[in-house]
């Protein structure tokens, strides 16, 4: 057996996959015993480390039950607030068709705004219909670092919004349109830009609606902030805004 490491023939406990391993364990290197024991070392820790943050959380309930606090929905409750089963028809979905205008750190910091929206939407109430469309570039594998991504309750699509939700009527979200929102619409479809803009590319969004012939509109920003520049939000917080006033 070479020196290569290669462990993939031997299970954790050391053994071979095939024939008897008093005959066999003499025949693997140094190297892979030490490999081997440290993955055993690293599952006990985790399994270790997860039982501790059970019996942790289990107190920690246990005496926010004693002292009437609120801790917020359990693992078990929202496991039922999905999508589908929300009375909330709301539809906003994330355009991801900018890779290309962003650096690789915009990109990152477009995905940790996402996961933001996700968990918003995964806590509230009545969750809104969530979606990422033209889901297939630069950012999908930047999301792709994320284990487990593609069962969140999200639908991704690599099609654009307007092919996906022909039957709705689309309005494009930015702070340059003069139409203001005063209503949230089950009818409609509200797209995010999935932009981090730092005014380089300013309009873009705006461009990119009128340009397809798209309504686009903004979110009544100047009854609840008070902002000194341009109202751009970033993509979680126009879907903070947006959860807030449905």
């Amino acid at each position: 057996m070479s020196e290569s490491g290669d462990i993939s023939g031997i299970d954790l406990s050391g053994k071979l996959i095939n024939g008897n391993n008093s005959n066999n364990t003499s025949t693997l290197s140094k190297r892979q015993l030490k490999k081997i024991k440290k993955k055993e070392k690293w599952l006990s820790k985790k399994a270790e480390k997860r039982q501790k943050e059970r019996l942790k959380t289990k107190e920690k309930r246990a005496l926010a039950r004693i002292n009437n606090i609120d801790l917020g929905p359990s693992r078990k409750s929202l496991k039922k607030r999905t999508m589908e089963n929300s009375g909330c028809k709301i539809t906003i979905t994330i355009d991801m068709s900018f890779d290309d205008v962003m650096i690789v750190k915009d990109r990152a910091k477009l995905i940790k705004q996402i996961l933001r929206c996700y968990t918003l939407n995964r806590r509230a109430i009545e969750p809104v219909q969530f979606s990422l469309s033209n889901f297939n570039g630069k950012s999908k594998q930047e999301m792709e670092k994320h284990n487990g991504y593609l069962h969140w309750d999200v639908k991704f699509f690599t099609e654009s919004y307007s092919d996906i939700y022909k039957n709705k009527k689309i309005i494009y979200l930015t702070s340059e349109s003069d139409n203001i929102i005063d209503s949230l619409d089950e009818e409609c479809v509200y797209v995010i830009g999935g932009l981090v803009d730092h005014n380089c590319q300013k309009g873009l969004c705006h461009k990119t609606a009128a340009e397809a012939g798209i309504t686009h509109a903004r979110l009544p920003l100047d009854k609840f902030l008070k902002m000194k520049a341009r109202k751009v939000l970033t993509v979680d917080h126009g879907m903070y805004e947006m959860q807030q006033n449905k």
